[in-house]
């Protein structure tokens, strides 16, 4: 009995490593990627399309975040350490003292820590401080590093309602899509997709049987491959080509020409975002919203640089 048991057990392991054996296990394995590829796909775009309701939007959160993961250079002659300084700060928010909060973020930030919740939680502090143009800055730096946090969008969605009034120009589907994965996140499925689209055409070549039986799977990984490498191209294209702009004075004059005595064309409140055209002379050449252009002084405005992928603002 023990024999022939060895025997069927010899047999089966055989039968496994066979070509159809193989084939079988390939091709649970490539249907298995597929479907996790599909749901993460479908996920992606319903998170993309998606966006908070204004009449819904909470005011920004009271209590600040603690969970970050700062990353930042090394000071060995440093006494205090970037997360002890981090939750410092947070004290001085939960105790109301809003400017001290300010202080102490911005020095973690003058000495290169970086995080979304150190970005988040220094607009809340601005926000709280009446600063709402710098508090809207930070909270699109801390968007860039987490695109989907529900909190960052939903203070930033707010703090724009605050800016224009309650209404909000629409944001085109394909960018909201574009921005719901960082270029990183775009990076690394274009790369997966390209490596299972590699490992079906190189199985392929190991017999025409299993050619044929993942001809279909072949297919559709090139196909969202190419689908992939294009959207990252896209949002590639849109991160370092763009530059935009956020009013933090005021009221910021924007003047038909790059001149003090050049006429006045209109004005913008504090927290008015705008994308910049060009730049002379201390002066910015912007656009805003409704496709009106002008120059404004460059001391008026935080630039969000095209370049500022890690959450650095130029």
């Amino acid at each position: 009995m023990q024999a022939k048991t060895r025997r069927g057990s010899r047999r089966r392991e055989e039968a496994d490593r066979s070509p159809a054996g193989v084939l079988r296990l390939l091709t649970s394995a490539a249907t298995s990627f597929l479907l996790r590829f599909r749901r993460l796909l479908t996920l992606t775009l319903l998170l993309s399309l998606s966006h908070t309701s204004l009449s819904a939007a909470p005011a920004p959160a009271s209590a600040p975040r603690t969970n970050s993961s700062l990353v930042t250079p090394t000071y060995p002659t440093d006494p205090v350490s970037p997360t002890a300084t981090f939750e410092h700060a947070n004290k001085l928010y939960e105790q109301s003292r809003y400017p001290a909060a300010v202080h102490t973020y911005l020095l973690l930030l003058q000495s290169g820590a970086v995080s979304p919740e150190l970005h988040f939680n220094l607009g809340n502090a601005l926000f709280k401080s009446g600063q709402i143009g710098q508090s809207l800055y930070h909270y699109r730096l801390a968007e860039r590093l987490a695109p989907r946090d529900p909190d960052i969008r939903a203070n930033l969605q707010f703090a724009r309602k605050i800016v224009r009034g309650g209404l909000l120009p629409e944001t085109p589907w394909w960018h909201r899509a574009l921005a719901s994965l960082t270029l990183d996140e775009w990076t690394a499925l274009a790369a997966a997709l390209l490596w299972l689209w590699l490992l079906a055409l190189a199985a392929g070549q190991w017999s025409a049987e299993f050619r044929r039986a993942l001809a279909g799977y072949t297919a559709t990984a090139g196909v969202a491959t190419l689908l992939a490498a294009a959207l990252l191209g896209a949002a590639w294209n849109s991160n370092r080509r763009s530059q935009t702009a956020v009013v933090v004075v005021p009221e910021a004059v924007v003047r038909y020409g790059p001149l003090e005595e050049s006429q006045s064309a209109f004005t913008l409140r504090d927290g008015f975002e705008l994308d910049v055209l060009d730049e002379k002379d201390g002066w910015l050449q912007i656009l805003d919203d409704t496709r009106r252009a002008g120059w404004v002084r460059k001391e008026h405005v935080l630039l969000i640089s095209p370049a500022a992928r890690r959450g650095s603002g130029t």
